[in-house]
C-alpha cells in the first residue's frame, strides 16, 4: 500500500491520536462485551501444554510477567513528568523516548491507530514464526516451550547490522485480554536450558516489552496500539546503530497497520477461550 502522509510534527500526531479515545478501564467495547472475562488469553494459536504454574520455573516467570505487565501499562500512559520526551513522528507513529539509568539504549514507545480488531491485531503478533512480516530486522524464531493459553517461551534471532554481530533473545511472553477489552501482550527475557547461547551471536536482554491494544469507543474495529520496549543489546554498539534502534523499533506499528489493510473483510479470528491467564484449560465434559 502507498505510505500515508506523515503528520507535520509530534504535536500534530499527538493531537490526531487523542481524537480517537480508547476504551477506558472498566468499560467494555461492543466487540468484547459478550466474551470478556478477567484476564483471559487472547487467542487459541498456542496449544495448551501439560504445564501448570505449580512448576516452580513457570510460577516464577508468571510473577515476573505480572510485574512487567504493570510496568508496561504504567509506561504506556506516562507523560513528560515521568521522563518521556517526544522523539519523532514517522508513518503516523508518534515515537517517544525515556532515558533509563545504567542502560545505553533508552526505553522507546510508539503510538498509532490500526484499523483492525483486537483479535485481528493479536493474531498478527503472537506467532513468533511470523514475526518477520512486521519486524524487518527479525531473522528467525521458534517456540521453545508452550506454557498453556497464550503464554510461551520463544527464541528470536535478529539480523546483524554491520559492523556488529546478530543478536538473539529468549523471552517469556503472555497475551491476555483485560476485563475492559484491552489486549495486553507482555514479554521479558529469561534463561532456558533449551535455548543456549550460540557462537557468533550476541545474547541480548529484554527488560520490558509489549503491546497494548485498545479498541476505540466509537469503533471497536479500530484500535489504538501502543508499543513499549526497553532492551540491552549486549556487547559494544556504535551510536548510529543505537539511534537506528530508537527510530525503527516503534515502526512495527506501521507495518502491522499495512498488514491489517490486506486482511479479507470477513477475516476475524475466533473469540478467546474462556479461561484464566496462565492456567491450563480444564477438559470439556464429554457429551
Amino acid at each position: 500500500p502507498e505510505p500515508e502522509p506523515e503528520p507535520e510534527s509530534v504535536t500534530d500526531a499527538a493531537a490526531t491520536l487523542t481524537e480517537h479515545e480508547p476504551v477506558a478501564a472498566g468499560e467494555s467495547s461492543q466487540e468484547t462485551a459478550s466474551t470478556a472475562t478477567p484476564e483471559q488469553p487472547l487467542s487459541s494459536s498456542l496449544a495448551p501444554a501439560p504445564m501448570t504454574p505449580a512448576d516452580p520455573r513457570v510460577a516464577a516467570w508468571f510473577e515476573q510477567l505480572d510485574a512487567a505487565e504493570a510496568e508496561l501499562l504504567k509506561e504506556a500512559h506516562a507523560g513528560g513528568d515521568q521522563g518521556w520526551t517526544p522523539h519523532s513522528v514517522k508513518q503516523d507513529v508518534a515515537i517517544s523516548v525515556k532515558p533509563v539509568a545504567g542502560r545505553s539504549v533508552p526505553m522507546v514507545r510508539g503510538k498509532g491507530i490500526v484499523r483492525a480488531s483486537v483479535n485481528q491485531i493479536v493474531d498478527m503478533i503472537v506467532e513468533v514464526e511470523k514475526k518477520s512480516k512486521w519486524d524487518h530486522m527479525f531473522k528467525q524464531g521458534r517456540t521453545v516451550e508452550e506454557l498453556g493459553g497464550d503464554c510461551s517461551v520463544n527464541y528470536e534471532e535478529f539480523k546483524p547490522v554491520f559492523p556488529t554481530s546478530g543478536r538473539d533473545f529468549v523471552n517469556v511472553t503472555r497475551a491476555i485480554r483485560k476485563p475492559d477489552g484491552v489486549g495486553v501482550l507482555t514479554a521479558l527475557s529469561i534463561e532456558h536450558d533449551d535455548a543456549p547461547t550460540r557462537r557468533g551471536i550476541v545474547r541480548g536482554h529484554v527488560h520490558l516489552g509489549g503491546f497494548i491494544i485498545a479498541p476505540l469507543k466509537e469503533d471497536p474495529g479500530v484500535c489504538s496500539v501502543t508499543y513499549v520496549v526497553s532492551i540491552d543489546l549486549g556487547g559494544s554498539i556504535p551510536g548510529f546503530i543505537l539511534n537506528m534502534v530508537v527510530a525503527e523499533q516503534p515502526l512495527c506499528i506501521a507495518r502491522l497497520k499495512a498488514l491489517c489493510k490486506k486482511l479479507p473483510r470477513n477475516f476475524n479470528p475466533p473469540p478467546p477461550p474462556l479461561e484464566t491467564s496462565g492456567q491450563v484449560p480444564e477438559p470439556e465434559p464429554e457429551p
